[in-house]
């Protein structure tokens, strides 16, 4: 009798399926989620920060600048700002101005390509850190608190939750991370990803090159990132350096033998740059060093410590979370207790390098006197990093026996409802004010943002203008250069020294407004500019457009240039003129410009102004 055939398949697929649980399965959230949600509040706060600056998608003046050597790199001209003449290195990050290159080189139009990169960086450093904090909080502790595995995933979440409000409900860092189209958004990368590769290689007992090569790729992006990069590099290592020799077995190994990696990668990258900085540009460090910092180190601290006041009194919240980020670094330098494992040291000293990084990456615009721009640029990259070390400490307060009620996980999702929420309302300004202003207040908030992408639109609207009526023959000198610079087909000559290296070395002291205080008479009248100070103007009238040419007495411009244009001498040798606008230029009305008068003759049809 033949045996009958068995079906397991059928069988098993005939049983019902245990149904899953909640409570079932891994406590931590995929990363895959993180990437995905990252990416939806990314695009979705990216847009906003578009919309908010309600004009076209040119960056700030100073990405301009970037785009303009940009252009030249891409032309193989070389990293200059007027073509022909020597190199000046008028950017402050090297690996930004690379990746502007590149772009420039495959596309005319390289903005809308920036923008995408910006939002791709900071979908990357949004989902690495929450990938570093899922994989770093302890389940040991998780497992003592007496909370079920759901309440447990929640607890997760709610972390999660958190670091998202943070990051994509504050308007500072979205506009200047994305459609500024400046390197903030860059180095915002690189500064998240870099502590948290090396706050992970913290528990690898038997370094080496395959094990250490994430550790290569972030020393060697921070170093060309910015020159601060280099402070921040270094404080990894040491940070490094130091957990690797507690966690060690051997009381005989040394710092630099569990770091040489990182440590030879460091020293290579940063001989190699000075040494290419000295050799192509002159100087070790860059054009922007010397036009922006003073000498004056007390003064610029006392200014970098106001700077750091008008943050935080914007955005509150950074003190609770700045204050507790200090204490974890603190505390990475104390020695840790004998009695935890080295799993629980390890994740302890993790954490302690991400504080430490955190607060390293603020103290540079402390000490070179903050900035001038709006919106605290120079405190941004680190805002991702800053909110890590709180939510260690709100999970260890979820996971708290104490904490621990009938109905915990209300409280859990309160808490962290209350929180988010407060993140929204506790900061000036708001993206309800900057995106839909109802009254003065916020139409002023708005215009100190958008001002920057006007000037930058109208410089290159300016650019293209002069280029169709003298042909680039003349040089331009002017106060803000960055869309005047990429579309003007002539020299260019940066009143604030930034790409003028003769201006931004010239003795004397920097006295003035931050970063507009470079400007020298004397070098002025050495360089002797054929058109000063173009000025873009929607209107006819000859005494209103004179009031834009000739600013009053202490004026932004006025201290800028320290009163020239109102001297005797710049009135004798200079005659201010205008003309309509042509198909050039995207906008309708007028451009005026202060001309040297032996040029004047060459400007025909150009109406003169006079002055009072």
């Amino acid at each position: 009798m033949a045996k009958q055939k068995i079906d397991v398949r059928l069988i098993k697929s005939q049983q019902p399926k245990p149904k899953k649980n909640w409570t079932d399965g891994s406590i931590a959230v995929t990363p895959n989620r993180f990437w995905a949600i990252s990416v939806f509040f990314a695009i979705t706060f990216g847009s906003m920060a578009y919309n908010t600056v309600g004009t076209q998608m040119t960056g700030i003046d100073d990405a301009n600048i970037f785009l303009t050597y940009a252009k030249n790199v891409s032309n193989f001209d070389g990293m200059v700002f007027n073509v022909g003449e020597e190199p000046v290195e008028g950017f402050t990050s090297m690996l930004w101005m690379l990746v502007c290159s590149v772009l420039s080189f495959i596309t005319d139009r390289p903005e809308p390509a920036l923008f995408g990169l910006n939002i791709l960086f900071v979908i990357t450093a949004v989902a690495i850190l929450q990938w570093f904090v899922q994989e770093q909080l302890s389940e040991k502790r998780e497992s003592d608190s007496g909370l079920d595995r759901g309440a447990l995933r929640y607890v997760r979440w709610c972390c999660a939750v958190i670091i998202f409000g943070w990051v994509f409900f504050s308007p500072k860092f979205m506009i200047w991370s994305t459609i500024t189209l400046m390197d903030i958004g860059i180095w915002a990368m690189v500064l998240a990803v870099g502590s948290v590769c090396f706050a992970r290689a913290i528990s690898v007992s038997s370094p080496t090159i395959k094990t250490d090569k994430m550790l290569i790729v972030s020393t060697i992006l921070a170093v060309l990132v910015r020159p601060e990069g280099i402070l921040v590099a270094i404080c990894w290592w040491l940070c490094l350096g130091i957990a690797r020799k507690r966690l060690s077995s051997s009381e005989s190994v040394s710092m630099v033998s569990v770091t040489k990696i990182p440590l030879i990668t460091l020293l290579v990258s940063v001989l190699v740059l000075t040494v290419f900085r000295f050799i192509y540009f002159g100087y070790p460090v860059p054009n922007t060093f010397y036009a922006k910092v003073s000498d004056d180190w007390f003064g610029n601290i006392w200014n970098g410590l106001g700077y750091l006041r008008d943050f935080a009194m914007t955005q509150p919240w950074v003190i609770a979370f700045g204050l507790i980020a200090l204490v974890y670094a603190i505390r990475f330098f104390r020695r840790v207790d004998d009695e935890l494992d080295n799993d629980d040291h390890a994740r302890k000293l993790s954490w302690g390098l991400i504080a430490v990084s955190a607060v390293v990456s603020m103290i540079p615009p402390v000490l070179t006197g903050g900035d001038h721009f709006h919106l605290a640029r120079f405190f941004q990259p680190a805002w991702p990093l800053v909110v890590i070390p709180g939510i260690h400490l709100f999970h260890k307060y979820c996971t708290s026996p104490k904490f621990i009620t009938e109905k915990p996980m209300r409280r859990i999702i309160t808490t962290t409802l209350v929180l988010v929420a407060m993140f929204w309302v506790a900061q000036q300004p708001k993206w309800e004010q900057i995106s839909r202003p109802i009254n003065r207040i916020d139409d002023r908030e708005k215009a100190k943002i958008a001002v920057e992408f006007i000037n930058a639109m109208h410089g290159r609207d300016i650019g293209a203008e002069l280029s169709t009526r003298v042909g680039g023959k003349f040089s331009v000198a002017a106060i803000r250069v960055g869309g005047l610079g990429l579309t003007y087909s002539g020299p260019v000559i940066d009143l604030m020294g930034l790409n003028n290296k003769q201006m931004a070395h010239a003795p004397g002291s920097l006295e003035g407004d931050k970063n507009h205080a470079a400007f020298k008479p004397e070098v002025f009248w050495i360089q002797n500019p054929d058109l000063v100070e173009p000025k873009f103007v929607s209107f006819g009238n000859e005494s209103r457009i004179m009031d834009r040419l000739l600013p009053s007495a202490d004026s932004f411009d006025d201290k800028a240039l320290k009163g020239i244009l109102r001297s005797e001498e710049f009135l004798s040798k200079y005659t201010p003129i205008m003309w309509p606008t042509t198909d050039s230029s995207h906008s309708n009305g007028f451009v005026a410009v202060w001309c040297r008068n032996d040029k004047l003759k060459l400007l025909d049809g150009a109406t003169v102004l006079q002055v009072n």
